[in-house]
Parts: structure tokens; sequence; C-alpha cells
């Protein structure tokens, strides 16, 4: 005969208590309605769960087995209820992330490991790709956010998006290159250079020659093309390479002086950096918190953006003026 798992947990909780009155206290119930559960669990197995005319209430080898089901069931549930707890919270559970490569490297990285320290129950998985791909993975349920550039989503349906800051490309090199001390860089020189170019389905490998053609530089001799973030940084710090990076991605190891920026003009319109998320999900505490922690984290940053900004600037006024 079936048995209810509640009355499993009765059960156990009457042994541990001792007596009916205490494990009706426990349970939130009354000592008729745990008498009625002790008959009708009797009534199912066919034998008695109680010594008959024993006082203090004393349990037969059944009763005392069938007791530590429920204590496992009880326990079960007391941990089902603090896991949900802890997820309903943002203690606990698991939270998908996409970004492009060079996002990935540095940025985001960095960030999720301060809320990480902060939250280990929860599980975060990055993913690096281009920004097509890691939309389209979004809309079918795989990743939960993404991080990038909002402009490329254009009408696409179904995305709700949160803008973070706006930012540029910048024409990037190792501390020390030679083209830092030409004032200002030419566009022979540029012309010239030996460049580090990015994976073609790669929307940065657009904008690098979309930047570059605007200020008037047409012919690039390309002599490694990667879409590993990781491999451009090393070459470019090992080499006089140049190559064209998002400001906001490498702005940290510029202020530390890893990398450096050429004050070149000016060119190509910013991008806004957003968080994309799906418009019909509902976002656990945890998506929250970390949606919030990255845009924060992100924000942090511009006073070094606008500094180096600021500097790009001044060398190109310090030009005119001289």
């Amino acid at each position: 005969m079936k048995l209810d798992p509640r009355h499993l947990v009765q059960l156990a909780v009457i042994l541990d208590s001792g007596t009916l009155r205490v494990a009706a206290e426990r349970l939130g119930t009354t000592q008729p309605a745990l008498s009625r559960t002790i008959a009708l669990m009797e009534e199912r197995i066919g034998t008695p769960l109680f010594e008959r005319r024993r006082r203090p209430l004393t349990p037969t080898d059944t009763c005392i087995e069938l007791a530590t089901f429920g204590r496992t069931i009880r326990g079960a549930v007391e941990r089902a209820d603090g896991l949900s707890t802890q997820i309903s919270t943002g203690q606990h559970g698991t939270i998908r992330i996409g970004a492009a490569p060079f996002s990935c490297d540095d940025l985001l990285s960095r960030m999720i490991c301060a809320f990480s320290k902060t939250r280990p129950q929860i599980r975060i998985t990055l993913y690096s790709d281009y920004f097509p791909a890691l939309v389209r993975e979004m809309l079918n349920h795989r990743l939960d956010m993404v991080v990038g550039p909002f402009e490329l989503v254009g009408k696409q349906s179904g995305l709700k998006v949160e803008r973070i800051m706006a930012s540029s490309n910048a024409v990037v090199c190792r501390p020390g290159h030679k083209l830092l001390l030409e004032k200002p860089v030419s566009l022979a020189s540029l012309e010239k250079a030996t460049w580090i170019g990015h994976a073609r389905e790669s929307r940065l490998a657009t904008d690098m020659r979309a930047k570059l053609a605007e200020i008037g530089v047409n012919h690039l001799d390309v002599v490694f093309e990667s879409n590993s973030a990781g491999a451009v940084l090393t070459i470019i710090r090992e080499s006089d390479y140049l190559t064209v990076l998002p400001l906001l991605s490498v702005i940290e190891r510029v202020a530390a002086g890893q990398l450096a920026v050429l004050p070149t003009p000016e060119s190509g319109a910013k991008r806004w950096t957003a968080i994309i998320t799906r418009a019909d999900s509902t976002p656990t505490a945890a998506l929250t918190e970390l949606k919030q922690t990255l845009a924060a984290g992100v924000r942090s940053i511009k006073p070094l953006m606008d500094a180096v900004t600021e500097a790009k600037a001044g060398a190109r006024r310090r030009v005119v003026s001289a």
C-alpha cells in the first residue's frame, strides 16, 4: 500500500519529539490529527506502529524503520528549501554570458572574478564569439545575456537592451613604439607600418578598415590575423606592429603602461556597449546582481577613458599650435 511522504515525515517528527503534544507543536498541527495519521498508516500497512498500552510512546521496529525514510524526506525538503532560498536571493545558480573575444579576455573576466568571490555558489560560463552568433545563441535560450555593441542588434526583435557606455576604437601599439615620437603621426608612416588584422567575420575587422580609411590610410600591410585576443595582445607587446582595438576593452592595459595609443585623428562613430537579454525572460536575482556589477564596473573606468581621450586631444592641439 502506498504511503503519503508527508505522513512519513510526521512519523519521524513524532519519534524525534517523544510525545504527540511536542510533535504537534513542531508540525503546526494537533494531537488528534497526528493520531488519525498514525491510524491511517497502520491501516494501510496492516501492522501497529506503536506498542499498545505502553507509556511513554514506544515505537515498533516497523515504525522505527519507516521513520528513517521520513527523516530522509524531511532532510531533502529542508535542503531543497535552502537551495530555493539561495536561488531567490541570488546566492546560487548558473549564468551563461556571451561576449566578443577582446571583452572576454580582459574587461569582463576581471569583473566576473570579483563577482564570483562574493557569490561562490553561482556558476558562471563565459562564451567568446562574434556578436551575431552570440545573439542567435541567446534567442535560442543557450545564453542568458550578451555584452557588446548594441548597434549591431539592429531591428532584431525579442531583445532588451541596457546601454552602459559609449566608446571608440583606437590605434594601439606597444609602449616605446617609434611612432609615439612622431608628431604628428603621418599617413605615410601609418601606411608603411605593419598591421595585425582581425578575423574577417569579426565586426572589428570592418571597423578597423573603416577607421583607418576615414583618416586617409587605405593601404594596410597585414601580416597576422587572428580571432584570439590573447594572441593579438601578445604580438602587439612583442613587436612594432599596430592594430585597432576597442578602447574600452584595453583601457586598463593602457593605463598600466602595457599598451599605448597613437594620437591619430578622431574617426569612426562611437559604439555603445550594452547588456542584452531576451525581452521575454525574467532575470534571476543572481543575473540581476551580475548585470549591475558589470554595468558599474564598466562605468568605473570612465575616468581612464576620459584621461586617454584628453591626452590624445592634447597631443593633437600641441601639434596644431606648434
